[in-house]
């Protein structure tokens, strides 16, 4: 990571103009798809259901509410929802944190295995201040779960 990349305050850290850039066109690409398709269900349901006006109004306003309640119900809970993976997964799982600082270490790591079935993992570890690894420093510590007589 450059110099010049790194974060030492995360409560300081200002977006760059590129990010915020990207997140407005995306914004606005979003709602823009959302009319269109609003526009078609309109001229659908005016066209070959009923050309009155209300249901047309009840439809874009569902739309508009079941989109709100996704937003919010994704957005609050998306970090307590449960982890989906795949049987036989094993992932290692740091500390809580909020950010990691650059000379953080992780002293301690738990490997979390998904049963049913037999699982094997490789934890790769190099220096993050140098380029060493390209010359093959590096450690790699082989993990593997295996299910015994019906008992993981």
């Amino acid at each position: 990571m450059a110099a010049s990349s790194k974060v030492k305050n995360p409560s300081t850290y200002k977006l760059p103009g590129k990010i915020w850039f990207s997140l407005i066109s995306l914004g606005f690409v979003g709602s823009l798809a959302w009319a269109v398709e609003n526009q078609f269900f309109n001229t659908f349901l005016y066209n070959k259901i009923t050309p009155d006006p209300r249901p047309i109004s009840w439809m874009v306003a569902a739309s508009a509410l079941t989109a709100t309640v996704a937003s919010i119900l994704i957005g609050t809970l998306g970090d307590r929802l449960p982890l989906l993976v795949r049987a036989g997964s094993i992932l290692p799982m740091g500390p809580l944190m909020q950010f990691i600082p650059d000379d953080h270490r992780f002293d301690e790591l738990e490997l979390h295995f998904y049963p049913p079935f037999d699982g094997s993992a490789t934890l790769y570890d190099d220096d993050p201040e140098t380029r060493a690894y390209l010359q093959g420093e590096y450690a790699q510590t082989k993990v593997s779960v295996k299910k015994k007589w019906g008992i993981t």
